[in-house]
């Protein structure tokens, strides 16, 4: 399973680290948001479930302090959030840019009502 996850926000990139384990809370939240149960995540994430992709990015968000609203990151392009695995973590300048914006102050992305254009 991969590691880490990059959200790309308007404001810039952050990497957040992507839990090895979920309180039940989580596993609620990731089940009525996308209906994957506890033992289904690894294999809808080698599936590349983007309900899933979504609401790891949201948890791994709100672990490391900073708020990202599910309409906020629904709202996002397509490949704005993706995957790296451990072992393929062989910087970027996007991944530099994240790892940098990380040390930055906790950041707030306020929701999104309505539909996306």
């Amino acid at each position: 399973m991969a590691s880490h996850i990059i959200i790309s926000w308007p404001e810039g990139d952050k990497r957040y680290e992507i839990p090895e384990a979920y309180t039940y809370r989580e596993l609620s939240r990731i089940k009525t948001l996308t209906g994957i149960r506890a033992g289904e995540i690894e294999e809808a994430l080698s599936a590349g479930d983007t309900d899933l992709v979504v609401a790891l990015a949201q948890i791994a968000a709100e672990r490391s302090g900073d708020t990202a609203p599910f309409s906020a990151l629904v709202s996002l392009d397509f490949g704005a959030i993706s995957l790296e695995d451990s072992e393929d973590a062989d910087p970027t300048p996007a991944a530099d840019q994240a790892a940098a914006a990380n040390d930055a102050e906790p950041l707030t992305i306020p929701e999104t009502g309505g539909t996306p254009a």
